[in-house]
């Protein structure tokens, strides 16, 4: 399992999973620091920051994203935080 994030806040929800289960971790540009980047990956913790912002409510970007994940990460599902517009 591969997790995405596009904000702070659904990183910061996701904490305890992200470390029982030490799954691989994406993020769009500017969620955490490079301190607290690299805290996380020091903890064994493979973490990955996208070096752009992505909107979480930009279907497109999304998109794009979940392919540069996906070539990384062939064979594994991805979770994905996303905001949805009603």
């Amino acid at each position: 399992m591969i997790l995405f994030f596009t904000s702070r806040k659904g990183f910061e929800n996701s904490i305890d999973m992200i470390k029982q289960n030490h799954w691989p971790v994406w993020l769009t540009k500017g969620i955490l620091t490079k301190e607290e980047i690299v805290k996380i990956r020091n903890k064994g913790i493979e973490l990955t920051e996208f070096n752009y912002e992505i909107d979480n409510k930009d279907k497109n970007k999304i998109e794009e994203a979940l392919y540069t994940i996906q070539e990384h990460h062939p064979e594994d599902q991805i979770l994905v935080e996303r905001r949805v517009e009603l």
